[in-house]
């Protein structure tokens, strides 16, 4: 789109570049609380096991 419209601080171009940050953001935090989640889960299954 910045190419079509001639520029990287075209208006158009960038409202989709900060809502495509929002939604990387978005993704990171998901992605991060899943891992949370799984090593949550992996320490409780792993409690008092030895290795």
């Amino acid at each position: 789109m910045a190419e079509a419209r001639g520029s990287l601080t075209d208006p158009e171009v960038l409202a989709i570049s900060e809502e495509a940050d929002q939604l990387i953001v978005m993704l990171q935090q998901i992605q991060k609380d899943e891992r949370l989640r799984y090593d949550a889960r992996r320490a409780l299954a792993n409690d008092g096991k030895t290795g």
